[in-house]
């Protein structure tokens, strides 16, 4: 059961006017929102009789990623009035980045199912390092929210640090194929445009790597010799 699926957008502020949140008063939520997206929230908080409490208007926000969403456009415009929360807008520009380098996709899912190269889910040297950068961008923020006197916004909890931590061992132990992007050499599969399906699956297009310099430069010569003993 989903009832939020048939609430309108005035059930919702409804529903917040009534009941407190454990994360701050409606009142709050809806400055919050309308700083940064221009929602409208709560006109009327103290409404009297046959008035409304709710007057909604606008989009809302969520969480730091949502792969929906190419351009998060409501968390930069909040860090344009609150510069501390400007390293945390710009960490999903860093893992979208990340996401796009073969280099730090494992080329399998987590289930094992076999993938093409430079797809899947991140491999754990890619988690390592992106764990890194959130920590960089808690400290940033944490000096930030010091200099504006404010109170710091931590992301990552001791209690997340161990989950995420303990997470690592145990991919490290049972599924150790997501240690790191498979090596490839002059030539690899790629997915052919337009097909789905795993690796094994599916036929793979061969692409020729030429980042690998060394390699294609010794591929030529080898052709040249081939010729020379015909």
């Amino acid at each position: 059961m989903m009832p939020i699926v048939d609430f309108t957008l005035e059930d919702v502020w409804s529903y917040l006017a009534i009941d407190k949140t454990p994360w701050g008063d409606a009142e709050d939520i809806s400055a919050l929102y309308k700083e940064a997206t221009g929602e409208c929230g709560l006109r009327k908080r103290k409404a009297g009789a046959g008035e409304k409490v709710d007057d909604p208007c606008g989009a809302r926000f969520g969480c730091i990623i949502c792969p929906l969403v190419t351009i998060d456009k409501s968390t930069r415009q909040i860090s344009r009035t609150r510069p501390w929360y400007e390293p945390y807008a710009d960490l999903r520009d860093i893992i979208i980045e990340m996401y796009k380098d073969p280099k730090n996709r494992a080329g399998y899912r987590r289930d094992g199912a076999i993938m093409f190269y430079g797809e899947g889910t991140f491999n754990l040297r890619a988690r390592r390092e992106l764990y890194d950068i959130f920590m960089q961008a808690q400290e940033d923020n944490k000096l930030l929210a010091n200099l504006h006197g404010v109170e710091p916004q931590p992301i990552l909890t001791e209690e997340l640090i161990n989950a995420i931590q303990q997470q690592w061992q145990e991919d490290e132990r049972n599924i150790p194929y997501l240690a790191e992007a498979p090596e490839i050499g002059l030539l690899y599969e790629t997915r052919p445009r337009g097909v789905r399906g795993n690796a094994d699956q599916v036929i793979g297009q061969v692409t020729v790597n030429y980042e690998a310099d060394e390699l294609v430069d010794e591929w030529i010569e080898l052709g040249k010799s081939t010729l020379r003993e015909r």
